[in-house]
């Protein structure tokens, strides 16, 4: 089971890591738009799979705890 702990630090520790994807996601994007690689598409592609992740990762918050509370 996945628990989901309430810390002051864990809190910290989960922005930092959102910001961090984020923004690697869209200077992947950037670099994929501005570079001049051969394989620009499938940078494009990782790019915007790092940047959708964040909000997807939401969606699966409420199933966790659905789960959470039956067990």
């Amino acid at each position: 089971m996945v628990e989901e702990p309430h810390t002051k630090a864990w809190r910290i520790f989960e922005a930092i890591r959102r910001v961090t994807i984020f923004l690697l996601g869209t200077l992947i994007i950037v670099d994929g738009l501005i570079g001049q690689q051969d394989n620009q598409v499938p940078i494009l592609i990782i790019g915007m799979v790092m940047v959708g992740v964040l909000p997807i990762e939401n969606l699966f918050i409420p199933w966790l705890r659905k789960r959470k509370e039956v067990s």
